[in-house]
């Protein structure tokens, strides 16, 4: 499965350059734009008159102070007021064009007449529908053929704070107005597809891991917001024209790639201070359902539910990023990480959420989709390094239920006949004057029921037993225990602690003790006649024990240093390969890491780390 995994994310990250650079040189060619964007723009408030012969002199009168009045650009009159119908006007200029039509993006409902014909109509003005919010998407308008040269007529109703057309209106031909679309939306869309498809990857990944929500909620996040990302493109349209289904769509994947995005940085680097990570996304749920609720009863509209929550999402933006600086100033890399690339994205989505609020439009510019397609590719490389830590973790696992399976049976097998053994050869030892035999087959005896007890570790670990214990006095005693070995090789133990310190920890003291006579042993026993063993004990910056044994012993090689926490590994004559194991095992029972380093001829340092959780500080 790893393997398939790094195939996966090789692909995925080749997909990803070569759209980059295909989405470069196809954005850097040559396009030609035979359009034409239509100037000299007038505007009148208000309805038009009813009567036909009335409307015909209303629509034909000339600029006034009372009537008609020019407008730089025919969006939001300056004495627009209360009002929320208005009319704007202009003049077609003449050219070729084989399929003239009509580009223009308007605030909500409107109608569009050719002199006097109604052409085209978006929206209700029928009074109990225009106040349901139509969308606002890009529409390309077939134009009569004699409608060149002649006024064009825009009756608008809008019941936001905008009113009028969002961009440029122009003139050109339905092929080209076309081929924009798709060269100004392709880059989107061809991301928000590559985005779900990386979704469904790590979605297939989560389902055959079972409680690794972080995946869950990173698959969740990429399906949601490519589908986001292709809601956001004209191109759709093109497809399916359904203005308010995609507007919807949008709006819904919107609530839910947030929430999933926020759901996964708790999972990554946890709930935060009161849990503020954790009830964002909760709220993100409540605000999907309330607002969605208050739209379908026209209790809200869509730009108002959007424009609330990119305030939420502004909020959380702030929020988050001090919650991953936080974990990134504790030493955490991922969060290091992470955190550079969602402050590039931050920069330019906060860009886009304000003139999203001021200008009613969520066209992003094109280094938002660059730096949202960095952090993503930052994102997806953290969880397949994630991945594979978890999947050698897996693989240590199985083989330690092998060795759990094999203890039980190893040692239910072998306890009884051993008991009867030691029994009658204690009974047999008070008769003979010369017991030497009878001690080597005792010492034996117990090195066997030693490598029981190390394997029932494995197959019953709730065997473990807290108590407050002084991890000072554990090393005392573990020193003294080896005072004639210390004697005979001529090796000296120098133990550094802070008298001012308790170090007393919760902990199992048999358990820890076995793990520091392993260790100390092993340094012992690592080096020839002489030499010094260090052994520290303090708090690091984290308030976590910490005990170093280092020894100037012979040192392990980089090839064996990886295979020493692996079952029945030794380098020893008479060695198990059960003593790092059985102390790895240990330490992670108490929630704590043990890790190794040594250079050949140098010496080996055993680092142990026993989390705040189990120190008590006073």
């Amino acid at each position: 499965m790893y393997k398939i995994i790094k195939i996966v994310f090789a692909a995925l990250m080749i997909a990803l350059v070569s759209t980059v650079l295909y989405l470069f040189m196809f954005n850097t060619g040559e396009h030609e734009d035979n359009s034409v964007i239509l100037h000299n723009w007038d505007y009148r408030m208000g309805a038009a008159p009813s009567d036909s012969t009335v409307f015909a002199e209303w629509r034909d009168q000339a600029n006034d102070d009372q009537g008609w009045k020019s407008i730089e650009f025919p969006n939001n009159p300056k004495d627009r007021g209360t009002q929320n119908e208005m009319w704007l006007r202009t003049i077609l200029p003449y050219g070729e064009f084989p399929d003239p039509s009509l580009s223009v993006q308007v605030f909500e409902h409107y109608q569009i007449y050719s002199g006097e014909r109604l052409i085209y109509s978006f929206g209700s003005f029928d009074p109990l529908q225009r106040t349901k919010y139509p969308g606002t998407p890009l529409r390309i308008v077939k134009l009569p053929n004699d409608a060149l040269g002649k006024p064009l007529y825009l009756h608008v109703y809008s019941q936001s704070k905008n009113m009028g057309i969002i961009s440029d209106a122009k003139l050109g031909t339905r092929a080209d107005f076309n081929l924009q679309i798709l060269h100004s939306g392709t880059e989107r869309l061809i991301f928000g597809f590559l985005y779900m498809v990386s979704g469904l990857i790590f979605l297939v990944i989560s389902t055959n891991l079972s409680k690794q929500w972080v995946f869950t909620s990173f698959s969740a996040f990429l399906l949601f917001y490519g589908l986001y990302s292709i809601c956001l493109t004209k191109v759709i349209y093109l497809f399916y024209d359904a203005p308010m289904f995609w507007t919807f769509t949008e709006l819904i994947t919107l609530y839910l790639w947030v929430g999933a995005m926020l759901s996964f940085i708790e999972q990554m680097f946890g709930a935060g201070y009161l849990q503020v990570i954790r009830k964002l996304w909760q709220f993100t749920c409540i605000c999907a359902v309330v607002f969605l609720s208050g739209i379908g009863f026209n209790l809200i509209t869509i730009p108002q539910a959007v424009i609330f929550y990119l305030l939420f999402i502004a909020i959380s933006i702030v929020i988050v990023l001090v919650h991953i600086a936080h974990k990134a100033w504790t030493g955490n890399r991922e969060a290091g990480v992470v955190l550079i690339g969602l402050a590039i994205v931050s920069a330019t989505g906060l860009m886009d959420i304000f003139k999203y609020m001021f200008r009613m439009t969520s066209n992003l510019p094109s280094f938002t989709n660059l730096s949202i397609l960095l952090f993503i590719c930052i994102l997806i490389y953290l969880m397949v390094k994630r991945l594979s830590v978890m999947l050698e973790l897996m693989k240590k696992t199985e083989k330690m239920a092998v060795v759990g399976q094999m203890a039980a049976s190893v040692a239910h097998e072998i306890r009884n006949p051993m008991t009867v053994i030691s029994g009658f050869l204690q009974l047999m030892k008070k008769d003979i004057q010369n017991p030497t035999h009878l001690h080597a087959i005792m010492s034996e005896i117990n090195r066997i029921n030693e490598m029981i007890n190390n394997f029932l570790l494995f197959s019953n670990p709730s065997q473990v037993q807290f108590v407050k214990h002084s991890i000072k006095d554990l090393l005392d005693e573990t020193i003294l225990l080896f005072q004639p070995l210390l004697n005979e090789r001529m090796v000296r133990i120098i133990f550094e602690y802070e008298e001012s310190l308790p170090y007393t920890l919760e902990c199992d003291p048999n358990k820890i003790k076995q793990v520091l006579m392993n260790l100390i042993k092993n340094a012992i026993e690592s080096m020839d006649d002489r030499g010094n063993i260090h052994i520290s004990l303090s708090f690091d910056s984290h308030k976590a024990v910490q005990i170093r044994i280092s020894d100037q012993g012979i040192g392990i090689s980089p090839e064996l240093l990886k295979q020493i926490w692996e079952p029945f590994f030794t380098t020893k004559q008479n060695g198990t390969g059960l003593g790092l194991m059985v102390s790895l095992k240990i330490i992670e029972l108490h929630q704590g890491t043990i890790s190794v380093q040594s250079k050949k001829q140098e010496g080996t340092t055993f680092l142990i780390e026993l989390p705040t959780s189990h120190v008590l500080l006073a």
